[in-house]
């Protein structure tokens, strides 16, 4: 298993009296780090999203159930396995993803369309990309096409939003940033859901999969009997 890339939609009613059992499921400095945030959607997409990147390690790459206590942190703040695989999460509104790949670097990002102000932006674009959207039929969609592009090489490179978007440089399904190239694999989760995986290595085989929530549960319920 190379690259698996996995998405999952909450749903409108999520199980409150179920929240610190699922968060048990963590390791404790996880545990804290879901806490902390104030709001309690904030709270569940967190939980969620490492819990559907433990699903996807111990499912697709074979790892123990204590796999998220290997995590460390570089001097940039990103998380990373000393010994693999490589992985990113994203999420926007009510959907959640993980990206898992044991071939390099990966960035992942998935932005539901709403109304951003182009002016406060314009300094992330590169003046032919505001042309592009701006005479385009959907502006907005086209920005965003192009959002998650940057948005998944920088979270890739590392960096994050310690990058200038407007230096990198887009083509095609192909990207470059202080000289070194990325491969890109956009998507879409829904209509006005657009994503994309970034990748040091070729990713044209693979396919975003969804995950179910009850089949999410169900999963959730092997590794505590107290999951319902």
């Amino acid at each position: 298993m190379a690259v698996e890339l996995r998405y999952l939609r909450l749903p409108d009613e999520l199980p409150q009296a179920q929240f610190h059992t699922w968060c048990k499921l963590l390791p404790p400095s996880d545990q804290q780090k879901v806490k902390r945030y104030r709001a309690q959607g904030d709270q569940w997409r967190a939980l969620v999203g490492r819990l559907l990147l433990l699903q996807i390690l111990m499912q697709q790459f074979d790892k123990p159930q204590n796999v998220l206590e290997n995590i460390q942190t570089d001097h940039l703040d990103k998380p990373f396995f000393l010994d693999g695989p490589y992985f990113n999460l994203s999420h926007t509104g009510s959907w959640l993803m993980a990206a898992v790949s044991e071939q390099g670097p990966i960035g992942v990002d998935i932005e539901v369309h709403r109304k951003v102000n182009f002016d406060h932006l314009r300094p992330q674009m590169k003046e032919q990309e505001w042309e592009l959207i701006e005479n385009d039929a959907d502006p907005l969609a086209l920005f965003f096409d192009y959002w998650v592009k940057k948005e998944s090489v920088v979270k890739a490179d590392g960096r994050g939003i310690r990058v200038n978007l407007a230096n990198l440089n887009l083509e095609g399904n192909h990207a470059e940033l202080d000289g070194n190239h990325w491969y890109l694999l956009p998507y879409s989760l829904a209509a006005d859901c657009p994503g994309c995986l970034c990748s040091a290595q070729s990713i044209s085989g693979v396919t975003p999969k969804e995950e179910t929530w009850q089949s999410f549960i169900e999963y959730l319920s092997l590794l505590s009997p107290d999951v319902r």
